[in-house]
């Protein structure tokens, strides 16, 4: 867990490393037992883990796992990547880049080697789907999202999309990166978000694709959110010149003036303080109007970028629609186990 220190929130500070003293969690290699568990609040329970709960125990054994084996990863790309080497020797290293199939290692294998040519990531990509485990599939999501090339993306969205087929659901973990992508992304990660909400198919997402077709992105300020001055001026009027001051400069047998010049500016100055960029993103909405016409066949043209009215769409067409449709199907199921049951 980490504070930002500022002015200003020092007793807020002090309250949360009590809070983590009270837990046993570790701070700056200490390990304060200042409360017992019993008189830890049960708010600071939810946001301190223990560390000697088993949770944390397996994290904490999986990271250094993860953190020995990537001095092993580096040494193979040293040796095998970072220098011109014939197609046979890159080939038997991607060999060996397989038989790393511990889930604990694939963030570090995207790390160490997703700067590498693409025969090396597509290769990488391979090796995931093949896992068929749900570590697998949320590493390949998180490609999808994330990764900075539309080829590799891409390449992993079809790659998740064909280990969904036959399955009933979309796993938890899949799902996660998805709303991350869509709700906390760059602009890439949202449209990627959405293809492949869309893709696979998870309705219970299609609030979350309402409210992200439109976004604000920019404004006024410092990196810490503070207002450093106006934005801009604009300045619509006329300007006249005229004699301020006149200083007379006199020497023998002639006489001559030091004129002053000043400006009076009469018209409208409008001054910019602040601005917001409102973003719409197409795919996003493509993505949430193929769905409502898929799921419901409901058309959803007239509604536009009004993402108000999009919701009370959903509440009131969308949801009755879908909420029919699953009754009507428990009726048809209900009708083939009753013979059933009778025999």
């Amino acid at each position: 867990m980490t504070h930002s220190c500022r002015r200003g929130a020092a007793p807020a500070f002090v309250r949360a490393l009590i809070a983590c003293a009270a837990v046993g969690l570790v701070v700056g290699g200490l390990t304060p037992n200042v409360l017992a568990q019993d008189d830890v609040p049960a708010w600071a329970k939810t946001i301190v883990k223990d560390p000697d709960s088993p949770e944390m125990r397996a994290y904490a054994a999986q990271r250094k796992k993860r953190l020995a084996f990537e001095k092993e990863l580096k040494k193979l790309r040293s040796d095998y990547f970072r220098t011109a080497r014939p197609p046979e020797v890159r080939r038997q290293a991607i060999e060996k880049l397989k038989q790393y199939t511990d889930p604990a290692l694939f963030p570090s294998l995207v790390e160490v080697f997703f700067t590498e040519a693409s025969d090396v990531r597509f290769a990488l990509l391979d090796h995931f789907a093949a896992q068929k485990s749900d570590e697998g599939d949320t590493t390949l999501a998180w490609i999808g999202v994330y990764d900075k090339d539309k080829s590799v993306r891409e390449a992993a969205a079809r790659r998740l999309k064909e280990r969904m087929v036959g399955k009933d659901a979309v796993p938890n973990r899949v799902q996660w990166v998805l709303y991350e992508g869509l709700v906390h992304g760059g602009e890439d990660a949202i449209a990627a978000s959405a293809g492949l909400i869309n893709t696979l198919d998870i309705v219970e997402a299609l609030p979350m694709l309402i409210n992200a077709q439109a976004g604000r992105r920019g404004g006024g300020g410092d990196s810490a959110g503070e207002r450093t001055g106006a934005l801009a001026y604009i300045f619509v009027g006329t300007q006249t010149t005229y004699v301020s001051d006149l200083t007379p400069v006199v020497s023998e047998n002639a006489v001559a003036f030091d004129p002053q010049v000043d400006i009076v500016n009469d018209g409208v100055l409008l001054t910019v303080l602040d601005a917001q960029v409102y973003v719409l993103r197409g795919s996003v909405r493509r993505a949430a109007a193929e769905m409502a016409e898929r799921h419901a066949g409901l058309s959803t043209h007239h509604l536009g970028w009004n993402v108000p009215a999009w919701n009370e769409w959903y509440a009131k067409q969308f949801v009755p629609v879908m909420e029919k449709k699953k009754a009507e199907a428990k009726k048809v199921t209900e009708k083939k186990v009753a013979p059933t049951e009778k025999k």
